[in-house]
């Protein structure tokens, strides 16, 4: 047996799963380092709002990912009325702190959302919202499993 012969063994992996497995891995880490980093702001609200949520005290727990990781799964499928229907019933009060913690749900999943969605843009479509979810599936299994999530 040759020295290099057990490469012969391994599975190839296909470069679409190698993609999500990276993106899935810099997401969590982006989102592991409360608040994660945005690039640009839309307005000046926006850039205080962010301001806010973070110079407060409130660092997400896996709960927390969990529900955001529902509804962007929820916007993803298109089930507007699902988050309609979460948001008028105030669920999210289950699965956030008091005080900026809507903020900073409502910056979770809209900063996921877009990151998810701009990665669609740049392959040029080849990637279904079938695969954003698995890597909404994979960054789950991570944040759900961390101990402590964030800093502090």
């Amino acid at each position: 047996m040759g020295r290099y012969d057990w490469l012969y063994e391994l599975k190839p992996v296909p470069i679409k799963a190698r993609l999500l497995e990276e993106v899935e891995r810099h997401l969590a880490r982006a989102l592991s380092d409360w608040p994660p980093e945005v690039v640009a702001f839309r307005d000046e609200g926006e850039r205080a709002r962010y301001q806010r949520i973070a110079e407060s005290p409130f660092r997400p727990d896996p709960p927390f990912f969990s529900y955001v990781f529902h509804l962007v799964k929820l916007e993803l499928e298109g089930q507007l009325e699902a988050i309609d229907h979460e948001m008028r019933n105030e669920r999210w009060r289950d699965h956030v702190a008091p005080g900026v913690g809507h903020e900073a749900l409502l910056f979770a999943v809209q900063w996921l959302l877009h990151a998810l969605l701009d990665l669609k843009e740049v392959v040029q479509t080849r990637l279904t919202r079938a695969d954003l979810r698995v890597v909404l599936d994979g960054l789950e299994r991570r944040l759900g499993r961390s101990a402590e999530v964030g800093r502090g």
